[in-house]
């Protein structure tokens, strides 16, 4: 059997060391066991709704991206096969959502 979780809160905007805990504080007091697969919020580190490109910019440094990726291999060590999480990313071709 397939074992699918996610991780629901609500991230605030520029907090992603709070946004950080408060993830891994749900995963610790919910996930029983290993998921195969474990979906996060969009954006779930980060926050959601950025009123323009330079706002947004200040959350999709190559910096941020590093701890972001480093936060799903940390989940993923610990409690999923897959995680799926987003994160504002920049290119010279301008934002995504990665």
């Amino acid at each position: 059997m397939t074992r699918i979780g996610y991780v629901q809160f609500t991230p605030l905007r520029f907090d992603i060391d709070g946004n950080m805990e408060r993830a891994l504080g749900l995963l610790e007091r919910s996930l029983e066991g290993r998921a195969d697969l474990l979906v996060f919020p969009e954006l779930a580190l980060t926050g959601y709704a950025y009123a323009d490109r330079e706002t947004l910019g200040q959350v999709a440094s190559e910096a941020l991206n590093a701890r972001t990726k480093e936060f799903a291999r940390e989940v993923s060590r610990r409690w999923a096969d897959v995680v799926v999480l987003g994160y504002p990313q920049w290119t010279p071709q301008g934002f995504y959502n990665s």
